[in-house]
Parts: structure tokens; sequence; C-alpha cells
């Protein structure tokens, strides 16, 4: 099991419990491994589990023009086809950013 899923997890039952220390130290992990390669999906998931501060961080990392390879990922075409919401939301970060 990779960290991330471990992290994502935890921040599911610190939520449930409302163990805010836990659930401050799974989101900080979880910022820390925010990458091309981690973004969408873990944007996904702070979008189904209203994580804010997490998907707020994915935002700001799709936002910056330096991280412009994640719009030519396969994992950003689902979340275009899947998730209209959020790319609605990327979308106002994005133009709110420029």
């Amino acid at each position: 099991m990779s960290s991330n899923i471990l992290y994502q997890d935890l921040l599911v039952a610190a939520n449930r419990y409302q163990l805010e220390g836990l659930k401050t130290l799974c989101e900080e992990r979880l910022r820390r491994t925010i990458s091309v390669d981690t973004v969408v999906s873990l944007l996904i998931v702070a979008g189904q589990h209203n994580w804010d501060y997490l998907k707020e961080e994915c935002f700001e990392f799709i936002a910056d023009r330096n991280n412009f390879e994640v719009a030519f990922r396969s994992e950003f075409d689902h979340l275009i086809r899947s998730y209209p919401s959020l790319m609605g939301e990327l979308r106002q970060k994005v133009l709110s950013a420029n």
C-alpha cells in the first residue's frame, strides 16, 4: 500500500472521528506528495471528501504555469470528463490567478 493511500484512509478516519490533529498531519503529508504524477488523483479524492485545504493546494499546483504538463496527462482527461464541478472550480482558480 502506498503512503498516499494510507494517508488518504487515515484522513477519512480522522474526519469521521473528528481527530483534528490527525487530520492536519494527514493533509500536510498528502500536500507534500503533490506532483505532476499525483495531483489529479489527489484533487479527485479531496473533492469527493470535501478536503478543502488539499483541494486548494492541488488547484494552486495545477494553476502554476510551471506545471502545465499536467494538462497533457490521461488523468487530466478523466478529470475533465468525470468531474465537471471540480473543473469549474479549477477554471475559476486559474482565471483568478491570471
